[in-house]
């Protein structure tokens, strides 16, 4: 089943201490019922005004990708993808939030951020925080819309 609860599962996760995201890694963005494929293409970190964080927070910016079918239809569940980069590609933007139990440090999460016209970054979307995974990069149309 590729639609929506997948998605939804698979964005709900963290990453365990040494999992994190590094510049070049592929990425997905997970839509209500298709994924995007990304990559991670810079690493910086981000002080938003009035100061929260005097260190600043740690952000991610993503890219999206050219994504070739080359196997199956966009009629079919059975999708084969081939991916290159696309210099001209969407930007995403995620924000590394700690996570920790117990007072300690056990992983992390990345929130989908947008820039503000004060040139901060905010929440994008409440209702769905972490729609992007980085797990290698996945494309997929759902044939049903």
């Amino acid at each position: 089943m590729e639609g929506s609860i997948i998605n939804r599962i698979k964005s709900r996760r963290g990453y365990l201490l040494g999992d994190e995201p590094k510049v070049g890694d592929g990425a997905t963005y997970m839509a209500y019922s298709d994924r995007y494929p990304l990559t991670v293409i810079d690493r910086f970190r981000h002080v938003n005004q009035p100061r929260k964080n005097p260190k600043g927070d740690i952000y991610f910016k993503l890219q999206r990708d050219f994504a070739e079918l080359v196997s199956g239809s966009y009629q079919s569940e059975g999708q084969g993808y081939e991916f290159s980069r696309n210099p001209n590609g969407e930007i995403y933007y995620v924000r590394e939030v700690d996570v920790y139990e117990d007072g300690v440090l056990k992983g992390r999460i990345y929130e989908e951020v947008r820039k503000n016209e004060k040139g901060n970054f905010e929440i994008r979307n409440r209702n769905n925080r972490r729609p992007i995974v980085f797990e290698g990069r996945q494309a997929y149309h759902d044939p049903s819309f």
